[in-house]
């Protein structure tokens, strides 16, 4: 996983004013995302609750919206978590840490 970085905290608590570039599979250049102040300070907590970097907890959550209208009993923090484990379950598997 990717070390926390004072520049991406940043970036992310900027995000719902200049945008925030993330790297996809299928835009690897990066698009900008405007993120709302809400979901800045939930993947804020995320980070500091799991000493993640700030725009891997941006990426888990949005990860978690997007899987959100397939789950109807479930909210994207419940998704989060779930993709949390998931991600942190293959990395032990494969040998890396989480």
């Amino acid at each position: 996983m990717k070390p926390r970085i004072p520049d991406d905290r940043k970036a992310v608590q900027q995000a719902n004013q200049v945008g925030l570039l993330l790297k996809t599979d299928s835009c690897p250049s990066g698009l900008t995302q405007t993120l709302s102040a809400e979901f800045i300070a939930e993947a804020l907590t995320i980070s500091d609750l799991f000493e993640l970097n700030e725009v891997a907890s941006v990426e888990l959550l949005l990860a978690g919206d997007q899987l959100t209208p397939h789950v109807v009993c479930c909210n994207n923090n419940f998704l989060f978590v779930f993709c949390a484990a998931l991600t942190s379950y293959t990395f032990s598997k494969t040998g890396f840490g989480f």
